[in-house]
């Protein structure tokens, strides 16, 4: 499956910067067109954490960068 694929090479790529991170994440949260073709493979690469997908993940994205730009 092309997902399962993808989602190990992105769930690698989000491994290799949390190394840097000084804190620790306890929550996955998948927004956007991908977030159910994706959620397999990074459930599977973060089996400890809390994988959330919004009701509406393609608007949640949009949402989440109207909030960010008002509140500055």
């Amino acid at each position: 499956k092309a997902s399962k694929t993808i989602g190990h090479v992105i769930a690698d790529s989000v491994q290799k910067s949390l190394r840097t991170e000084s804190q620790m994440v306890d929550l996955v949260v998948l927004v956007g067109g991908g977030a159910g073709f994706f959620r397999e493979g990074i459930m599977e690469a973060f089996p400890r954490l809390e994988v959330v997908t919004p009701n509406e993940p393609v608007f949640s994205n949009a949402q989440g960068f109207w909030l960010m730009g008002s509140a500055q």
